[in-house]
C-alpha cells in the first residue's frame, strides 16, 4: 500500500491541469441511484483549480477546493512548491476563457477558466511524471486576456452563449425564433425577456 498522510503544516498545494471529477472514495467505483446519478460524485474540478493535497492512496489524492473534498486522479493534478504557487495562482498577465469551451494544445477549457499569460502565449500545463512543465500555445477566438470589464450586454451576451451548449435550451430557442417576426434580429436582452 502506497499511503502518504500530510499533516495540516505540511499540506502540499496542487494545481488540476486536466477535467477530473471528485468523488466520495477513491477509485471508480459507481454508485447509481434510481435517477441514474452516480452518488459517489462530489463534484467536477477544472483545469488550473487549485487544491489542497490532504493524503495520497495509490493513485489517488485527498484534496479540498472551494467547493468539495474528495479523491481524485493523481495524474490530473500536479505538486506545486510555494513560488510555483505564487506564480500560477497570481499571475502578473493571464487570460479568461469566454466561450463555453476553448481547446487549446489538445486540452479543453472551459469559461471562467484563468490561465497565465507570457510573451501573448498561454501556458498550458503538462505532468510528466511529477514534474510539471508548460507548453505555450497562441490566443484564440473565446480568449480575453485581464478581466471583463462589466457591462450589461457582456453579461447578456455571455449566458447566452452558455445557454446555447444546452441542447433543451437550443430546441427552444428555435420555437422561438419561429414564433417570432423572422426580420428581426434577436438582441441577447430579447433573449432573456423569451425566458430561454
Amino acid at each position: 500500500m502506497n499511503n502518504l498522510l500530510f499533516s495540516n503544516t505540511n499540506s502540499v498545494f496542487g494545481l488540476c491541469v486536466k477535467r477530473c471529477n471528485i468523488r466520495k472514495i477513491h477509485g471508480n467505483i459507481e454508485n447509481i441511484d434510481s435517477d441514474g446519478f452516480d452518488q459517489n460524485q462530489e463534484s467536477a474540478l477544472l483545469p488550473f483549480s487549485p487544491v489542497l493535497i490532504l493524503n495520497k492512496w495509490n493513485n489517488y489524492y485527498y484534496i479540498k477546493t472551494h467547493v468539495a473534498r474528495g479523491w481524485v486522479d493523481a495524474d490530473s493534478i500536479a505538486i506545486l512548491n510555494r513560488q510555483q504557487t505564487r506564480e500560477l495562482f497570481y499571475p502578473d498577465s493571464f487570460c479568461i476563457i469566454t466561450e463555453p469551451t476553448v481547446t487549446l494544445c489538445g486540452k479543453e477549457f472551459y469559461m471562467s477558466c484563468k490561465i497565465p499569460l507570457i510573451n501573448n502565449m498561454l501556458q498550458i500545463p503538462y505532468i510528466d511524471g511529477e514534474n510539471l512543465y508548460f507548453k505555450s500555445c497562441p490566443l484564440k477566438e473565446g480568449c480575453h486576456i485581464g478581466y471583463l470589464t462589466f457591462s450589461r450586454k457582456k453579461t447578456a451576451d455571455l449566458i447566452v452563449r452558455l445557454l446555447l451548449c444546452i441542447p433543451s435550451v437550443v430546441a427552444e430557442f428555435h420555437c422561438h425564433v419561429q414564433a417570432v417576426n423572422r426580420q428581426k434580429l434577436l438582441s441577447p436582452f430579447r433573449l432573456i425577456q423569451l425566458k430561454i
